[in-house]
């Protein structure tokens, strides 16, 4: 196998797009031609089952309510999500570095040596208020 397959899924992506363009084009033309003014109430059909249908497999991939699809604030509920996780750990692990002592506490001592470390121009009056 020569060449780089990495992004090939994006082709079939696009062939079936352009696919269902024609075929969706297509069967309009037929439709119009044979029901006249009635293909336009079909197509509207056509339309709602295949939308409700993309709310529903997107709610079952991300195991979230249809009512959070249809809204659209369903992925940044779930950024937001993984954004706590990832910060949660990352300032258990900066509160960690700043308790020198272990004692479960951020002493004004400590916060002011953590401060300073970091490059912070910080006066110790400052930090004990």
């Amino acid at each position: 196998a020569r060449g780089h397959y990495k992004n090939a899924w994006k082709l079939k992506v696009l062939v079936a797009l352009a696919v269902s363009f024609s075929l969706g084009a297509l069967t309009s033309y037929w439709a119009v031609r044979e029901l006249g003014s009635k293909a336009l109430i079909i197509n509207c059909v056509l339309f709602a089952l295949i939308g409700c249908g993309y709310l529903v497999v997107v709610a079952q991939k991300h195991k979230i309510s249809v009512l959070m699809v249809l809204l659209g604030r369903w992925d940044l509920s779930m950024v937001a999500g993984a954004l706590k996780r990832h910060y949660h750990c990352e300032l258990s692990e900066i509160f960690d570095a700043i308790d020198s002592d272990g004692s479960g506490t951020i002493e004004p001592v400590e916060l002011l040596q953590a401060l300073i470390a970091a490059g912070e121009q910080v006066k110790r009056q400052t930090i004990e208020r």
